[in-house]
C-alpha cells in the first residue's frame, strides 16, 4: 500500500516537473469543472493555460502474488472517466510504473476516448521511497486463531462481557419499549 502523503509531496511534484519540461509550460494540481454536469474534480497536473490536463497514477503492475491488479486498474479507469469529462486540448493519464503502463496499455488498446492518451514517466526511483512497509498491527504479528479455538477459549474463561453489559442497548430499549 502506498503512502498517500509521500505520493502528494514527492511523486506528483516530480511528475509535474517532468511534464513542464516535456511540454515547456508549468503544471499544478487544480480543481476543474466537468463538462455536462455541475461537478468538479481535482486533477493532479493541469497546465497553466488549462490546455493540458493529466491524472497521475503510481500503481505498480501485478500484485505481489502475481495476480491481476484489478483494484489498481479500477482506480485508473476512474481517473480516465474524469479525464473524459473535462474540456481540454490534450488529456493524459501519466503512469510512473513501467509494468503498470504496459499492462494498462494492453487492456486499453483502442478503448481510450476523446483523445485521452497514456504516458509513461520514469520516476527514477522516487516511487520506491513512497511504499509503506507491511502493516505491523497486533493482529498481523500473531497467528490467527480459528473460530473453534476462540469459542473454546471463551467457554473456558467465560469472562467475555455480553453486549448489554458493555452499554449496548437494543433498538426497542433505545425507543423505550423494553
Amino acid at each position: 500500500m502506498a503512502n498517500t502523503q509521500l505520493l502528494k509531496t514527492r511523486i506528483e511534484p516530480f511528475v509535474r516537473q517532468w511534464l513542464a519540461e516535456k511540454f515547456e509550460r508549468p503544471f499544478s494540481s487544480q480543481f476543474l469543472q466537468l463538462a455536462g454536469c455541475s461537478g468538479v474534480h481535482e486533477f493532479d497536473a493541469v497546465s497553466k493555460d488549462k490546455r493540458i490536463v493529466c491524472g497521475i497514477k503510481s500503481s505498480s503492475g501485478p500484485t505481489s502474488g502475481g495476480k491481476n491488479p484489478s483494484g489498481k486498474i479500477s482506480g485508473a479507469y476512474e481517473e480516465l472517466y474524469f479525464l473524459a469529462g473535462v474540456d481540454a486540448d490534450q488529456r493524459f493519464l501519466v503512469l510512473t510504473d513501467k509494468d503498470f503502463y504496459e499492462l494498462l496499455s494492453r487492456k486499453m488498446r483502442e478503448k481510450l476516448t476523446r483523445g485521452i492518451k497514456l504516458l509513461y514517466c520514469p520516476d527514477r526511483g522516487v516511487a520506491s521511497t513512497c511504499k509503506k512497509s507491511p502493516i505491523r498491527g497486533k493482529r498481523r504479528n500473531r497467528p490467527r486463531e480459528t473460530i473453534a479455538q476462540l469459542l473454546a477459549l471463551r467457554n473456558e474463561t467465560d469472562t467475555m462481557p455480553s453486549r448489554r453489559s458493555c452499554g449496548h442497548r437494543s433498538g426497542a430499549e433505545r425507543l423505550g419499549r423494553d
